[in-house]
């Protein structure tokens, strides 16, 4: 079994860095909701990766759950297909 990205929000003491790598795998948006990365606030930088050029409209989906916490200092992000950048 594939693990999910949800599984992250029972992580609640990560700090420093986090990368999340393969986010076109991502197959429900509420999913990456359930990571609770706003609410990760010991992490500063955060890395999102989609290592596909097919864009689907599951992307800007799943990128609008993935919001961090207000104390983030770097948000890098390689390989969204999205249409749009979210603001948060």
């Amino acid at each position: 079994m594939d693990p999910k990205i949800k599984e992250l929000g029972e992580l609640k003491c990560l700090e420093g860095k986090l990368r999340i790598w393969m986010l076109q795998k991502v197959d429900d948006a509420q999913d990456a909701l359930g990571a609770n990365l706003e609410g990760m606030r010991d992490l500063k930088k955060f890395d999102l990766r989609w290592s596909d050029d097919a864009y689907g409209s599951l992307d800007e989906r799943v990128f609008h759950q993935l919001k961090p916490h207000v104390n983030v200092c770097c948000l890098v992000i390689v390989g969204y297909g999205g249409s749009r950048i979210l603001t948060w």
